[in-house]
């Protein structure tokens, strides 16, 4: 019988992953650890420069004993990270799903870091967690982060992503979640805050309220895939690639505007790339 199985990429921060995982539905509830890595690499980016990930894609699946027909979907991971990094993954991976005539999906790799954690916690961790803040390295001195509030059983996005130096993170969270409609009397400030991101950021992050807690992860690929269930914009990617593993789609050249389809997964910038603002500084100094 065909496995068939997910691709996930991202190459947004300095190590780029590639894995692939099986899947099935969620019999047991919402975050079910129903995943099952296949195989995984992970490797520098400037080990193989922009080239890197198809080559990481074909030794997965020779470590997995599958082939190209296995593959029933690709999910990339759409930054914010390095411009490079960024462009590569999602530019690579809408270039497998046209080639297959597989449906793509895009997460922003923040999340697929909030849903590890998510993911590889039990039941009181989360319960102890209302909010949860992933970051990563967004050079100039600065964070990508992301704000997470718990709602209901699942855990969604509110405000917009971050950029910001590690020690003004902590003032930012709070801004986001005063902003936010709060529900049952809380106010930005006094809810739980996980930080989660290398230890090199975590450790850069100055907390002035005493609610943070921290909790050590790299970006991986799996997340991707792995724990989406425990984020609201994750449920509906998940349950795509569930029916793309169980044959529901009836995919063939994924068609323009659907669900799926290349052109709806796009790179996270968040801010110009470096570049752009060399260009300007050249054409006005004074700028």
């Amino acid at each position: 019988m065909t496995r068939r199985l997910v691709l996930a990429l991202d190459s947004a921060t300095e190590s780029c992953t590639a894995a692939l995982l099986a899947v099935a539905a969620d019999e047991g509830g919402v975050g079910e650890p129903l995943e099952v890595v296949a195989a995984r690499r992970e490797e520098a980016l400037v080990a193989r420069g922009g080239g890197i990930l198809l080559p990481l894609v074909q030794e997965i699946l020779l470590e997995a004993g599958a082939s190209q027909v296995d593959v029933a979907a690709v999910v990339a991971g759409e930054g914010p990270g390095t411009f490079t990094g960024v462009r590569v993954a999602v530019a690579t991976a809408r270039a497998v799903s046209l080639a297959l005539g597989v449906p793509i999906y895009g997460r922003s790799t923040l999340s697929a870091l909030a849903a590890l954690v998510l993911g590889e916690a039990g039941a009181s961790e989360r319960a102890a967690w209302p909010v949860v803040v992933p970051m990563v390295d967004a050079r100039r001195g600065q964070v990508f982060a992301a704000v997470y509030a718990r709602r209901g059983s699942v855990w969604a996005e509110v405000g917009d992503l971050l950029a910001v130096a590690p020690e003004e993170l902590m003032p930012a969270v709070n801004a986001v979640l005063a902003r936010r409609e709060v529900g049952e009397g809380r106010r930005g400030g006094s809810e739980t805050v996980l930080l989660t991101g290398t230890p090199a950021l975590l450790g850069r992050v100055v907390d002035p309220y005493g609610t943070a807690q921290r909790r050590a992860r790299a970006v991986d690929a799996i997340g991707l895939v792995r724990g989406q269930g425990w984020l609201e914009g994750g449920k509906a990617v998940w349950e795509g690639l569930v029916d793309a593993v169980a044959g529901w789609g009836g995919w063939g050249t994924p068609r323009p505007g659907r669900a799926g389809s290349p052109e709806l997964v796009r790179p996270i910038y968040v801010r110009a790339p470096d570049a752009d603002i060399h260009i300007t500084k050249m054409k006005d100094p004074w700028a």
